[in-house]
């Protein structure tokens, strides 16, 4: 299942070149599941995309398109990569039998009664590019792939799919069955179709982006979801109204005591093109009062983050500090997207989410993911440490400092002591004490846990608490053989 995994998400990223030029819609709900299952069934991931709603679909095709191109450049995708008949992975649907359930007018969920699946995997024959290969291929990552088979009942896990009616017929929606199936999980009853959140919108991209970011940190929901494209968001301004009243009765309990964030600044840069814009947020600051009448602080200059949690101790991170030398350069820049419609500008949550993907993928060379060193290091992924937010390992350095070389760790996160390293027995570990060189564990039934004592730490434990514990740990990890 893991390289079925791994087809699914390559299939769905990787939808370069694409060509649609069939928008007819099916006559009935079930006829548009069947569709749907039929380019399943074929594994035919653009017509997969052709099923969809046409608005999800045009908001969708543009960034998978781009998206695709980047990871074919940068070899994570291999370059034969079939879209009609994706390789290396057969599945087979069959007796499967749908029910229909109408919800509104246009609007039906499809319930899938049974039939089976068959899914095979071939993992010598998946579209994965070079760069994929050789980290799949990396001994920090443990990963081997093995051909597999599996049969499952599709009554059991199947989820309902929802259709929507347009002018050339019926459409699968995946915006609409993500909202119905949270709507059935939480047992609530259907939404009053047609009374959703009504679309607001604001005068210009950077109103938009200002007004979400002051109705976000001010807890007015509502306000949120009317900045959000109408189009895109359809699904939810429909939904919204089942959750929205205890929202409001959550954050009238919070404004009823002392509670409260303000914007104090916000820098914004936009670029224009007809009706889409780029909205970066270069500068940011905002302050208020937690329940507990403690201050509270965030400021954001484009690179560092200050934050101040009302302990006396604020803590500075800087994107730019985090990397490890002859580690690639991620994106480090928040650009939102914001959308015209009929006169005025929105939001679109999808398409900000593509952007900010693509910026961090355009802003790799091929060359940076040739050598798996570079990210997963010397060994226990060492290397992966600046990407999870702790500073580089190459300068000798760790998000607790480094005992040995008299270096004092850095504070305490307020509320309690940093988050626990893995353990030997969970996944490579990310050791709080940065040795020179690493050989591996000895293979033992029950490894020791070198982490107890910091996971056991109060909440109220001084510096010195910590220090003590890091050194613990430090010679726990030599006895265990896993530094040197």
């Amino acid at each position: 299942m893991v390289g079925l995994g791994l087809v699914a998400a390559l299939g769905a990223a990787t939808f370069a070149a694409l060509s649609l030029s069939t928008t007819d819609g099916s006559a009935t709900p079930q006829a548009a599941v069947e569709r749907l299952l039929s380019a399943v069934g074929d594994e035919d991931v653009i017509g997969l995309l052709e099923a969809l709603e046409p608005e999800e679909r045009s908001v969708l095709r543009p960034g998978l398109q781009d998206v695709g191109e980047e990871l074919r450049r940068l070899a994570i995708a291999s370059q034969d990569f079939d879209l009609g008949a994706v390789s290396g992975v057969d599945l087979e649907l069959d007796g499967v039998a749908m029910e229909t359930e109408e919800l509104a007018d246009g609007l039906a969920a499809v319930r899938i009664t049974g039939g089976t699946i068959t899914a095979s995997t071939r993992p010598d024959e998946l579209p994965v590019g070079s760069n994929l290969q050789r980290f799949l291929e990396h001994p920090d990552l443990g990963l081997e792939l093995e051909p597999a088979s599996t049969i499952e009942e599709l009554a059991v896990d199947a989820p309902v799919i929802v259709a929507v009616e347009e002018g050339d017929g019926w459409h699968v929606s995946l915006f609409y069955s993500i909202a119905e199936a949270a709507r059935r999980s939480a047992g609530q009853p259907l939404p009053s179709f047609g009374q959703s959140v009504e679309p607001a919108g604001a005068e210009s991209p950077e109103a938009a982006v200002s007004d979400a970011l002051r109705a976000a940190v001010g807890l007015d929901v509502r306000r949120v979801l009317s900045l959000t494209d109408p189009r895109e968001m359809r699904a939810l301004h429909d939904y919204a109204p089942l959750f929205l009243d205890d929202v409001d009765a959550a954050v009238g309990d919070l404004r009823a005591g002392s509670f409260r964030i303000d914007v104090d600044r916000l820098d914004l840069d936009s670029e224009v093109s007809g009706d889409r814009a780029s909205v970066q947020v270069s500068g940011l600051a905002v302050s208020g009062t937690a329940a507990d009448q403690s201050r509270l602080s965030m400021t954001y200059d484009g690179d560092c983050w200050t934050v101040d949690l009302g302990e006396g101790r604020p803590e500075r991170r800087c994107t730019s500090e985090v990397e490890s030398p002859g580690a690639p350069s991620f994106n480090r820049r928040i650009v939102l997207t914001a959308v015209r419609r009929e006169g005025r500008w929105y939001l679109s949550p999808i398409e900000t989410v593509f952007e900010q993907v693509l910026a961090s993928l355009r802003a790799l060379e091929r060359s940076d993911l040739e050598d798996p060193d570079r990210f997963f290091g010397s060994g226990f992924g060492f290397g992966l440490a600046p990407f999870l937010g702790a500073p580089g390992v190459d300068d000798g350095s760790s998000a607790f400092g480094d005992p040995r070389s008299g270096e004092a760790p850095g504070p305490l996160p307020p509320g309690g002591p940093r988050p626990r390293p893995p353990g030997l027995d969970e996944a490579p570990p990310q050791p709080s004490v940065v040795a020179p060189s690493v050989t591996a564990p000895p293979v033992d039934d029950e490894p020791v846990d070198c982490f107890a004592g910091y996971d056991d730490l109060p909440e109220d434990a001084t510096q010195e608490d910590a220090d003590r514990e890091l050194r613990e740990i430090e010679a726990c990890l030599q006895e265990e053989g896993v530094t040197e």
